[in-house]
């Protein structure tokens, strides 16, 4: 479950305020990873993957270059965990960090 289905999932079976709550989480988390790149755990030391639990049912995995954070996935961690860090259905992104 990627980010536009988990916030779908959330207007559908919550409310528009707990979608809205979980983005602004989300933007919170994807600021702090920006200041601080390394803040994340390890997943995957070869490949440069990180993990941050943003929540207990949601988890980000990114990767970061010099200038450039590349979220992977949003992850829904009541999932098969195998699919954590798999290449996400859509094209993975990337925005400039504050220097570090």
């Amino acid at each position: 479950m990627n980010f536009d289905k988990i916030i779908d999932y959330l207007v559908e079976n919550w409310t528009l305020k707990v979608a809205r709550d979980f983005i602004l989480k989300v933007n919170a988390v994807v600021e702090s990873i920006k200041t601080f790149p390394r803040i994340g755990k390890v997943v995957n030391l070869e490949k440069g993957i990180y993990g941050f639990v943003i929540s207990k049912n949601t988890s980000i995995f990114y990767r970061f270059d010099y200038n450039t954070i590349y979220i992977l996935n949003v992850f829904d961690n009541s999932l098969n965990p195998k699919k954590k860090v798999e290449k996400p259905n859509s094209k993975e992104f990337g925005f400039c960090l504050n220097q570090y």
